[in-house]
Parts: structure tokens; sequence; C-alpha cells
């Protein structure tokens, strides 16, 4: 991905890019399945991360990681009480944080599919 960020001309990009993929990829906090934790110092699985990092992931060319943070957060997010997705899952509580429907199972297979591989 870095080759797009370049052909603007400034390099500044390409290293902030850079920086931001390992971080997503080697170093950001995470549970033990891969699933990445929102805040730092926090054990929280938060839905915004799927529409900040799922997207940047793909794009990358990571698709397979992009899809693997969409199985994390579809398998502690679903809430089956409502069949809808809830915002948080507190990991070390093993439960929902704030369990308030998000989101139907149908959108979040449609953004699973979008980066599948065989999507």
């Amino acid at each position: 991905m870095t080759g797009d960020a370049t052909t603007e001309g400034d390099q500044r990009y390409a290293t902030a890019l850079d920086a931001q993929l390992d971080w997503l990829v080697t170093r950001a906090p995470r549970a033990a399945d891969g699933t990445l934790f929102h805040l730092l110092g926090s054990r929280q699985v938060w839905a915004d991360t799927v529409y900040m990092v799922v997207p940047l992931l793909a794009l990358a060319g990571r698709t397979d990681l992009a899809a693997a943070q969409v199985d994390g957060y579809r398998r502690r997010l679903f809430d089956p009480r409502t069949d809808l997705y809830a915002a948080r899952w507190d990991e070390d509580r093993g439960e929902l944080d704030r369990p308030r429907p998000l989101l139907g199972h149908a959108a979040l297979r449609r953004a699973r599919a979008a980066v599948s591989p065989a999507g």
C-alpha cells in the first residue's frame, strides 16, 4: 500500500501508513484470538474498531486480518437475546458492556463479505 502513498510525492504519508500498519499488525493490544482491543489500557472490544481498522487492513492487502477482525467482533458483540450487535464487549468480564443494540446481523454479514478473500 505504501506505493500508493508515495505517488503523491510526499514520503511522510508512506512512512505514517507503514507505522500504522506495523502497530495494527504486530503491536496493538489484542485478545488471545487476535481481535484488537479499542483503547490502550482497556481490554474492551468496540464496534468502532470495525469501521476504523477493517477497511485499512483490507486496502493494505491484509484481507486475512481484516476478515479475522470481523469474525472476532461478530463473536463478541452479537447479543442473541436481541438478535442485534452491541457496541462494546469487556474481555475481562466476558460480557457485553453497555448491551444496547447497535446493528443487525445482516449488516455485519455484509461487512464480512466485503473484506473476505472469497468476497
